[in-house]
């Protein structure tokens, strides 16, 4: 029998936080990494260090950002980025209409390489101004980076793809990212395998594309199959998700269609009329299948029961959990009454027909129940993924008016202030958010946060003062 590793007490509070899996054969390297990690946190017995790893989050995340490897640069694997230009957009476009916002998550960041290099290839089709495009990553000091974005010669001269000229100001420390791109992002701290998604607090619903590349790969098999059905769950019907080539199959993990193609696999989350690709990750040359037209049964079909039968509330409820956003819609009319209609009926139009529709039908909603928090919680939302930053920082307003004591309120108000560039009034907001959330028990459910938990959220707005304090540190250096 194996002799116990030193180190056993550390590995499995990993596990238990992000999923990580370990190959025991890179002990070596696993042991460097820790000792790393204790030199930061001042420390050099190890008994002290398990300790200190159970009382503090940032310790814990710290060594999660060790044990990862953080190796990216602008447009790797160039064929995925291929993809999107020539398959992704058009099929998207063509479905959705050209006014659609284009929404595209980086799941898992690192450094932000990978998010800039999309919002790139966006602008370079004419869809800077009708995206949405969201990056997120477990570790702090990586997405702290990606905020900043400094880049050196390697990560920008190591594909052929970037067109440096157009999109990048050279400067002592390498290359920088000009103002203009970096409006078109947003960075944001999340745990793929805790944090709740999807969810509208955290911008993770209804996207059109998600790129989690080479991050499976590090969890175990239960995590992958969780943060699968996330990623499922996150995407709006007919949106494609983009793995690595080495990352595991998510085919088990929930109803994906899934394509192999030379560099790797591409999954949907299905849709009528989705196009099917090929073998080589083209499109096929026939037309798209159009959906079926309804026709209705004939006498002598079996009885069918009656949509009446069953409340609309409780049917639209239902219809939401499972996300059939369009059995939603068709209960508008009724759902229009309630707030807590209002609601569902609000959410499944932006995942089904796109913030502007959503937006445009809550502003009538609003009139009808003007104190309800959540729907001005929508708009604020909703008004942030058109860009709409000052209405959004407004609605927020609002919101903390109706309630001082709203977790959701206050970091909602934090994410728009933050993007209009008031980093006094954002840490304010995001500071009152994480202090709220520290009152309550860290398991407790939060109201308006799609069921995420008060202990959580704290992380998330403690992750965002963290990305406002390191671009102040870069301001003051600059």
């Amino acid at each position: 029998m194996a002799s116990p590793w030193k180190y056993d007490a550390i590995l499995p509070m990993v596990t238990e936080r992000a999923g990580l899996g370990f190959h025991f054969s890179s002990r070596d390297r696993l042991e460097e990494s820790i000792q790393r990690a204790m030199t930061r946190a001042n420390t050099s017995e190890l008994p002290r260090y398990v300790q200190l790893l159970q009382i503090r989050d940032d310790l814990l995340e710290d060594l999660i950002d060790e044990l990862t490897i953080a190796e990216t640069y602008f447009f790797r694997d160039p064929q995925h980025f291929d993809l999107v230009r020539e398959t992704v957009l058009p099929e998207v476009r063509k479905r959705r209409g050209l006014d659609h916002v284009f929404r595209a998550w980086s799941a898992g960041c690192c450094s932000g390489e990978e998010l800039y290099s999309l919002a790139i290839l966006l602008s370079e089709e004419g869809l800077a101004q009708k995206s949405h495009l969201l990056g997120t990553d477990v570790s702090r000091r990586s997405l702290a980076r990606a905020a900043v974005g400094v880049y050196s010669d390697w990560s920008v001269n190591r594909q052929g793809k970037l067109n440096k000229e157009s999109h990048l100001v050279p400067d002592k420390d390498g290359y920088h990212v000009g103002a203009e791109l970096k409006s078109r992002v947003t960075f944001r701290y999340q745990n793929l395998l805790l944090d709740q998604a999807p969810s509208f607090v955290a911008g993770t619903w209804g996207m059109d594309l998600i790129f989690c590349r080479n991050v499976l790969i590090y969890f175990n098999s239960g995590a992958v199959k969780r943060v699968g059905r996330h990623l499922f769950d996150c995407l709006s019907e007919g949106g494609w998700l983009i793995t690595g080539p080495s990352d595991p199959n998510l085919s088990d993990a929930a109803p994906f269609e899934r394509m192999t193609t030379p560099f790797g696999f591409v999954y949907r989350k299905g849709h009528p009329s989705v196009a099917r690709m090929s073998p080589q990750g083209r499109p096929p040359s026939q037309p798209p299948r159009e959906p079926a037209a309804w026709a209705p049964a004939s006498p002598s079909s079996a009885p069918v029961a009656k949509p009446e039968a069953v409340p609309a509330l409780e049917q639209a409820t239902s219809a939401s959990a499972r996300a059939d956003y369009a059995a939603v819609v068709g209960l508008r009319k009724e759902l229009e009454n309630t707030s807590v209609g209002s609601v569902l009926l609000v959410r499944a139009l932006a995942n089904l027909e796109g913030s502007a529709v959503a937006l445009g039908a809550l502003k009538r909603l609003l009139e009808q129940h003007p104190l309800h928090t959540e729907l001005h919680h929508l708009q604020a939302v909703l008004q942030m993924d058109l860009d709409r930053y000052r209405d959004a920082a407004d609605t927020a307003s609002r919101m903390v008016y109706l309630d001082r004591h709203g977790v959701v309120a206050w970091f909602t108000l934090g994410t728009a202030l933050q993007k209009l560039g008031d980093a006094k009034g954002s840490r304010r907001a995001y500071d009152n958010a994480q202090k709220l959330a520290s009152k309550l028990p860290p398991d407790q459910l939060v109201p308006l946060s799609d069921g995420e938990s008060a202990g959580r959220l704290r992380v998330a707005a403690l992750g965002q003062l963290a990305l406002l304090d390191s671009n102040v540190e870069v301001n003051r250096e600059g």
